[in-house]
């Protein structure tokens, strides 16, 4: 079977697709506009296809009926947005200046704020069954195997649609197959990248079926808000705290925490050792940037490291130099778990907007338990200078 070059599909996408819009391109200079969500800032285009091409090993002639059947997509697509985009932006310019004209509060703005979310639901929604439909339409190019790994590319799409739901959250964001992708296929081997691929795939429907849930209650949360808004406002007996109305979408958070955590640890028992270290050290890296990468830890461990190489080092230093990284590593290590779950749990009342627990505020949060963390490398150098002084060979004090 004949492949197609990533670089050759690159300059073919860019040369011929029209790109497919989104509401932005629809948006004039200097009018405020009012949704409790602003929809549609994300959409199908050539780079992600590309990625998949990649991923579906599509032969040229799959390619180009790929790619005709894509710039179909981004026609409808257009037509669609170019006639019912600026009606969208008509109702929400209105929706903004009946806000600053009335108030949040107001029975003019509610509803105005309401005809136009009703609206933006209905954009979202053909959107999406324009995409996916397009992607759909790619099945009958393709293997049996490849209709597989097209199940992948619906559940990336549909999950791109959920993350242009704001959220300050690292786990909402995270995808692990991203992480895979960035380690060398050379520290692994064929058979553990399959079962590693096999492992991503169901992980991926699970976290796709997490996040629509997790986007559409973080949507009607919005809305709710504001209904409590008003009701509050007009002596409704609402909800009295409108930071309730984020409970559902907190709870499905936390479910998309554990899921993250769970996928990968199993993903790296996958692998071998060094593989799966990488991938444990990036996910890390992505899920808690507030802690990693630390590069006093990661100088500490390479002095040790080196030394321990050493050929010449005598037996007593090598013991000694052993227990010193051991115990580094150990309190390094336990001192990490509790910053990772103080990080994990900011998040999870972060997502609740909490008040005592402001995204912002998490950096002063951490300060104290990250300068003990700190303090145990920079001992450990301490004490590595102290015992090593002069040559690594001489059996120290």
């Amino acid at each position: 079977m004949q492949y197609l070059p990533i670089a050759i599909l690159s300059f073919a996408f860019l040369l011929q697709t029209v790109p497919p819009k989104t509401i932005r391109a629809y948006v004039e200079d200097g009018v405020g506009y009012a949704d409790t969500s602003f929809p549609l800032c994300t959409v199908l285009t050539s780079q992600d296809l590309e990625g998949w091409l990649v991923l579906l090993a599509a032969t040229p002639e799959q390619a180009s009926g790929i790619q005709i059947l894509y710039e179909e997509f981004a026609t409808r697509h257009n037509a669609f947005f170019d006639q019912h985009a600026p009606q969208y932006l008509q109702l929400a310019a209105v929706a903004s200046t009946t806000l600053q004209t009335s108030g949040m509060t107001s029975a003019e703005f509610r509803a105005a704020l309401r005809a136009t979310d009703a609206r933006g639901a209905q954009l979202r929604a053909h959107a999406e069954h324009l995409e996916l439909q397009c992607i759909d339409s790619f099945a009958p190019l393709l293997s049996p195997e490849q209709t597989r790994d097209l199940e992948v590319c619906r559940g990336f799409a549909i999950r791109r649609r959920c993350h242009g739901v704001p959220s300050s959250s690292h786990w909402i964001n995270f995808e692990l197959r991203e992480v895979f992708e960035v380690i060398p296929p050379t520290q692994f081997t064929p058979a553990e990248r399959s079962a590693c691929l096999l492992f991503l795939a169901e992980y991926e429907r699970v976290l796709t079926e997490l996040l629509r849930e997790w986007s559409n209650a973080r949507l009607a949360a919005g809305e709710r808000i504001q209904e409590i808004l008003f009701e509050s406002a007009h002596g409704g007996t609402g909800l009295a705290d409108p930071r309730k109305a984020l409970i559902r979408s907190g709870e499905i958070g936390t479910q998309i925490q554990a899921l993250h955590t769970r996928a990968v640890r199993e993903c790296a028992v996958l692998l071998n050792s060094s593989a799966a270290e990488r991938l444990s050290t990036l996910s890390r890296e992505r899920l808690f940037p507030e802690l990693y990468p630390d590069s006093i830890a990661t100088q500490c461990t390479a002095i040790f490291h080196g030394m321990l190489a050493n050929e010449a080092l005598s037996q007593q230093n090598r013991v000694l130099a052993k227990f010193m990284l051991d115990e580094h590593e150990l309190n390094y290590a336990a001192t990490s778990e509790q910053l990772e779950d103080q990080c994990a749990a900011w998040d999870r009342a972060s997502q609740r907007d909490d008040v005592s627990a402001p995204p912002q505020g998490l950096p002063a949060a951490l300060a104290p338990l990250l300068r003990t963390r700190t303090e145990i490398s920079r001992a450990a150098l301490a004490s590595f200078a102290a015992k090593f002084e002069g040559s690594p060979t001489s059996e120290g004090d």
